[in-house]
């Protein structure tokens, strides 16, 4: 009987032996997927968080994606780019064709296929670094009139030479800014809505690698579309009828150390300048009421309401509303 049982024994081991040989030669075949593989598989995927919400938008907002790839040594190597399909964006990656090592990340997502709002640089293999990775703003004559939303994210990442599904997440931040203007007016007899002028001037249509601006020429971001509209107002004792002109304005990526250059204006069709305003400076006047640093309030706010009072044809300076918050304005410099 212990003869029979030492002979099952050497059996069972010289099936493992030729079992374990196959596996490895099916894993040298296969073709991996997401439940395991005997090769490393790079993976890369995308959040976008960087919102008020604090909620993950990269699958409703990002239709595309554009990764710049560079090696160790900062050498721009190859651009993976894709469409993201709404059915697809929830558990989208791209997959890395890329032997082990150290790289460089750089990510612009979001624009729209045969987009005309923004530029890339034209990298060569080899020969480019990533210092020369820029995203440039399209302008006719200094004025921007279309922006498309445009995410940028990067991240250094090194590959590693073992088995198994490696996946990286590059966070994303909105370079695009909504501005709604309303401008009410207070006067019997108000104007077209064509005889005043709504646009914002500022200085950020040039975006380096790592996302902070170039110096650029000033430039005049145009409103997609202006309106008009009445309410019933009780001013005092008395009821009125309000007129309302309304302007949505995109711009670009807005910067704490920039207060200043970006400003609002609204001229009249006579040509006097109404409303010239620092932007920034006057976001920063309720981001107080977020407990967030600055440039994190201006990351991940990405809509602006103001509004604007005229009366006898003059700007009333002393108060407005910001993203519905009353601002009673005291500063002289902020005007």
């Amino acid at each position: 009987m212990k003869h029979i049982v030492i002979n099952i024994a050497k059996s069972m081991t010289i099936l493992l032996a030729i079992a374990f040989a196959a596996g490895v030669q099916s894993c040298q075949n296969m073709i991996y997927d997401d439940e395991g593989n005997c090769e490393s598989v790079y993976k890369v995927r995308f959040k976008y968080d960087m919102n008020m919400k604090y909620a993950d938008a990269f699958p409703s907002e990002c239709k595309s994606v554009a990764l710049y790839v560079f090696d160790e040594e900062g050498k721009y190597l190859k651009t993976y780019a894709s469409s993201v399909s709404a059915m697809k964006a929830d558990d989208y990656a791209l997959i890395l064709d890329l032997a082990p090592g150290k790289y460089k990340f750089v990510a612009w997502c979001g624009l729209e296929e045969n987009s005309k709002s923004i530029s890339m640089t034209s990298m060569t293999a080899g020969t480019s670094s990533y210092e020369d990775l820029a995203a440039k703003i399209n302008r006719e004559s200094g004025i921007a009139s279309q922006l498309d939303n445009f995410y940028y994210g990067s991240l250094d990442a090194t590959l590693p030479d073992t088995e198994g599904v490696h996946e990286y997440v590059i966070g994303l931040v909105k370079n695009m800014n909504t501005v709604n203007l309303v401008l009410q007016v207070f006067d019997e007899n108000p104007i077209a809505a064509e005889s005043y002028d709504f646009y914002i001037t500022y200085d950020d249509g040039f975006m380096n690698w790592d996302n902070t601006l170039h110096e650029d020429e000033v430039l005049t971001f145009k409103p997609q579309r202006v309106s008009k509209g009445t309410a019933e107002a009780l001013i005092g004792d008395e009821g009125k009828t309000i007129t309302a002109y309304t302007a949505k304005i995109n711009v670009g990526r807005l910067v704490k150390d920039w207060k200043g250059k970006a400003r609002i204006h609204i001229d009249s069709s006579d040509g006097e300048n109404l409303v010239n305003v620092p932007l920034i400076d006057y976001i920063m006047l309720i981001k107080d009421h977020y407990q967030i640093d600055d440039q994190e309030y201006l990351d991940r706010q990405d809509t602006f309401d103001f509004v604007f009072f005229i009366m006898g044809g003059k700007y009333i300076s002393s108060e407005i509303f910001i993203n519905s918050w009353k601002v009673v304005l005291q500063d002289e410099n902020l005007h």
